[in-house]
This record gives C-alpha cells, sequence and structure tokens, in this order.
C-alpha cells in the first residue's frame, strides 16, 4: 500500500455511528440524597433523550438535589428536526430527514444570538457536526451506509466543499496547514476497498491518501493520548475511538490492519509509511480486527485458541499476548476501550476483561453494558437503563451508586453533564462529576422539564416539553 498525492474533492460517501440507546426502567423513590436514586438512559454522541424516561420516574417520589435557579434564555421558535451545541456556537438542522434542502441556523452561545442562515440543495441528512479551524464540518448519511464531509465556512455558512467518508480526525501539514483526514467507507473492514484521505480543511484539496484492500481494518492515534500509555509510562489508556471519528481529535498515527495479517503506520501530516509490525499470517477467515491504545496496537492472532497481541508501535514490537476464546472481535458489538489506567475487551454477553497495557495482565472482569471514562473516573451501567456507577478501575468494584443522575454525552469541547429530573415539579437539576471524588456536583436548576439536551463549552442547550428550545448557563 502506498501513499499518493492527489487533487481537488469529490462528492460521495459512509455511516455515522452514534452509538447505542439503553431504555428506561419503573425507579425506587428518590430519597434527599442527590447520589441514591432512580435509573439513566443515555444516548452517545447525540445529547441525552429523556422523553421515555420521564414516563419511568413519573410514579416517583418528589426527593431531589437543591441548587440554585439557572440563568435561562430561550431560541426563537423555527423548525430544527436536530440541534448540535459545538463550543460556543448553536447549529440548527431543519428539513425532513432524507429529504432535501437541509437548512442550516447558527446561533451564538450561550446568548442565543443569530449568526448565518444556509440552505444546502443536496445534503439530504445530517448526522454529526464539527468545527475547527473555521471549518464547519457535517457529517451526511446520503444512503446508508455510506455518508459523506460538508465543509462550510463557519463564520459566514457558504458552502466550501463535499466529498466522501467519515471524519477519522485532524492533522497539521505541510506548512502548518489544518488537514482532515477522511475514512472511506465509512466502516472497516468492508467488503470494498479502503481508502484514507487527508484534504486541507478550507479548499478540500487532497494533501494525501493511502488504498488499502477490502477487508483491511483501519485505526488511528491521538496525539492527545501519547502520554497516556498503560504501563510504560504510569498514565491511562485512551480509549479507541468511535467507529466514524466523532471525537474530531488531533491524529498522531492513521495504523491499517490488512488482510494479510501485516500492520502498517503511517504519518497523519504527509501519508509516509514510518514502520510497520507483522504479526502472525490470518488464516481461517480471521477479521482484521484492530484497536489503538495509546502507543499500543491491539491485534487478533489466529491459534486454538486465538490471541489477542498487544504491540508497542513506537518499538515496533510485540508487548504481549493473551488467550482469547469469544468469537472474532469488531463481531456483535465486540470492543475495546479504556477502564482508567487499564485497557478492557469485551466479550459478545458484555462482560469487560481489564488488562494491564504492560504486561496484558488480566487485573478484573465484570459485566458492564456501558463503561467508559468520564471526567477523570470511570463510569458505567451493568444493564440498559440501569443506575450509573463510579468504577474502580484498580479493581472493578463499585465506588458509587449515582442514583437519579442521567448523563449528557461529553461533547469534544465542554464537560459531560448529568442530569436530575423530577417531573412532579416539572424540575431539572444539572450537575458535573468531581474528578477527586466522584460525586456528582450541583451546578443549578430549571423549573422545566427537559428531553432532548446538548452541552456546548459553558451552557446546556435543550428542548422543553413544549418543543421550545432554551439554553442555560451553568458558569
Amino acid at each position: 500500500m502506498t501513499a499518493a498525492a492527489g487533487s481537488g474533492p469529490t462528492p460521495g460517501g459512509p455511516l455515522i455511528d452514534l452509538g447505542e440507546v439503553g431504555g428506561p426502567r419503573r425507579p425506587a423513590a428518590p430519597d434527599a440524597d442527590p447520589d441514591a436514586a432512580p435509573p439513566p438512559r443515555r444516548l452517545r454522541g447525540a445529547g441525552l433523550l429523556l422523553a421515555a424516561a420521564l414516563a419511568g420516574l413519573a410514579g416517583g417520589a418528589a426527593a431531589a438535589p437543591t441548587g440554585p435557579a439557572l440563568t435561562e434564555s430561550t431560541v426563537p421558535r423555527e423548525r430544527a428536526d436536530r440541534v448540535y451545541a459545538v463550543d460556543d456556537a448553536l447549529y440548527l438542522i431543519g428539513g425532513w430527514p432524507g429529504d432535501p434542502p437541509t437548512r442550516v441556523t447558527a446561533r451564538g452561545l450561550p446568548d442565543g444570538a443569530p449568526r448565518w442562515h444556509a440552505v444546502l440543495p443536496d445534503v439530504p441528512r445530517v448526522t454529526w457536526v464539527f468545527r475547527r479551524a473555521g471549518v464547519l464540518l457535517l457529517l451526511v448519511q446520503p444512503d446508508p451506509p455510506e455518508a459523506d464531509v460538508q465543509a462550510l465556512d463557519a463564520d459566514t455558512g457558504a458552502a466550501l466543499w463535499r466529498r466522501p467518508g467519515a471524519l477519522l480526525g485532524y492533522a497539521e501539514g505541510p506548512g502548518g496547514a489544518t488537514l482532515g483526514v477522511l475514512r472511506t467507507p465509512a466502516s472497516a473492514p468492508s467488503p470494498a476497498e479502503v481508502t484514507v484521505t487527508a484534504v486541507e480543511l478550507r479548499s478540500g484539496a487532497v494533501a494525501w491518501s493511502l488504498r488499502a484492500p477490502a477487508e483491511s481494518a483501519v485505526e488511528v492515534g491521538f496525539a492527545d493520548a501519547d502520554a497516556d500509555v498503560p504501563g510504560s509510562r504510569g498514565g491511562a489508556a485512551a480509549p479507541p475511538r468511535d467507529p466514524a471519528g466523532l471525537d474530531g481529535r488531533t491524529l498522531s498515527r492513521v495504523v491499517v490492519g490488512l488482510p494479510t495479517g501485516r500492520v502498517e503506520i503511517h504519518d497523519p501530516g504527509d501519508g509516509r509509511l514510518v514502520g510497520s509490525l507483522s504479526p502472525p499470517p490470518r488464516r481461517g477467515g480471521l477479521p482484521a480486527w484492530l484497536a489503538v491504545s495509546g502507543d499500543l496496537a491491539l491485534v487478533q492472532e489466529p491459534g486454538d485458541p486465538a490471541v489477542v497481541a498487544g504491540y508497542d508501535l513506537g518499538r515496533r514490537t510485540r508487548r504481549w499476548a493473551v488467550p482469547w476464546d469469544a468469537q472474532p472481535l469488531g463481531a456483535a458489538g465486540l470492543a475495546a476501550h479504556a477502564c482508567g489506567p487499564l485497557i478492557c475487551l469485551a466479550r459478545p454477553d458484555r462482560t469487560r476483561v481489564a488488562l494491564d497495557g504492560a504486561t496484558g495482565t488480566t487485573r478484573w472482569t465484570g459485566r458492564w453494558h456501558w463503561l467508559e471514562p468520564v471526567a477523570g473516573q470511570l463510569v458505567g451501567a451493568r444493564e440498559p437503563g440501569g443506575e450509573l456507577a463510579v468504577v474502580d478501575p484498580a479493581s472493578g468494584a463499585v465506588r458509587r451508586q449515582l442514583g437519579g443522575w442521567r448523563l449528557f454525552s461529553a461533547p469534544p469541547v465542554g464537560e459531560a453533564i448529568f442530569v436530575w429530573t423530577d417531573p412532579p415539579r416539572s424540575r431539572t437539576w444539572l450537575g458535573r462529576l468531581d474528578p477527586g471524588t466522584g460525586r456528582v456536583v450541583v451546578l443549578g436548576r430549571t423549573e422545566n422539564l427537559l428531553f432532548e439536551c446538548h452541552p456546548g463549552r459553558d451552557s446546556v442547550v435543550c428542548r422543553r416539553a413544549d418543543g421550545s428550545l432554551g439554553i442555560w448557563r451553568y458558569r
């Protein structure tokens, strides 16, 4: 596989995976302690939808947290099928999903003041929004499982370019230019040829591209994760990111697992091949499963049973291998992610196996439907819609139950915001997790029941029960 220079952008498109939704269940009545009451419901990557959860809470007692009223403002009514908060801006996406045109309205946060309005005649459905270096990137899903990236000027809404691919992250190109790194198709491995393309963010001009055979896997490492390598420098493992690259972070490397078993490491700034790994050749239909965590590449290797091996991406050496008798990773929802300073592998039954990144030693196992680093703590739920808990990453034991607090997805810029809803009194409290104690600290309350919510830099945008949008500032 070789890197090739490219020219201008072309249209086309991949799937944006926004994760999974856990359903609600009827809770016990909350008591006066905000750390002990009803269960959560969480939507990864797209904010929190509380509508169904409120029905489960309606029979609970009224005891709830205490906190000051938050400063509130209302967004003027206009059609917005989807709402995204990005840093200090609010983007309202209107139009019937799958039926162009799509209308995008930009407003400021936290004041809600209008900035610009754009009509995109050929954009059928926007599934996520990012902003970087003065460019707004819309992830567009015209025909599942395909998707495109549409770039707009963040200051004016003017269309800049559109091309196929899912955003993996950003890189610094020649002369300091900011590059967006895209993968086509969005999900890999894929029966189609896989292409990784870096484009200049404002012009859409191709800086470099890589082509890999069908069934290749593509993962990336992140610049802010390289100092947090499990075991080698005492830090915490950075999780392999969402397959659609929904965090938009700066890349440190592009890692490609070929069907032969060979793993190639590329510089994200220019696409150069900077190294490779040589795991045993694949056989027996074993898929090209690959994950990157800090300076480790996790590779599934053939055997009886198969093993998961950890390779040092800097030294290009095999650090450890552990038997893996579950079905192939990457299938049926299996994944790898950070568990504090450890790396967790997930089995099909949602059992997490926590490994020491330096040695591959199993430190603990536990069944968790969802488990993820949040604000310096490890937070999880054992069942869909189950109560959130703070978990000790060293042992897997529950350190604290979070009761009635539910979690907003942490955005690329901003904090992970928790919510507690009291339907009988039509009130909602917002809070954030204290990284030292694992308790939720109350930011304030609103005299509203809130449904779809999206956190920005220092405010939260939510849809009220009457369909209107409100902005609540918490700083």
